[in-house]
């Protein structure tokens, strides 16, 4: 029960700090009013930024369930 719960708490930090911080980097690099990079780039960054999302708060709470005893 304990691993659970410590697994969760970590994926759902992870989760909520990563999700705005993902949101700015995007709308920074190629937001709707010009960004930073060509217009081309706008797929391929929001891809990775999906990517970052969805796979380190997974990566971070499995080692945090391994971890935990």
């Amino acid at each position: 029960m304990k691993r659970w719960l410590v697994a969760f708490i970590v994926w759902l930090a992870t989760t909520t700090l990563l999700v705005p911080m993902c949101f700015f980097g995007v709308m920074l690099l190629n937001g709707p009013h010009g960004g930073v990079l060509p217009e081309q780039f706008g797929s391929v960054t929001l891809l990775t930024a999906w990517a970052i999302v969805v796979s380190f708060p997974i990566l971070l709470a499995r080692y945090a369930w391994r971890h935990v005893r």
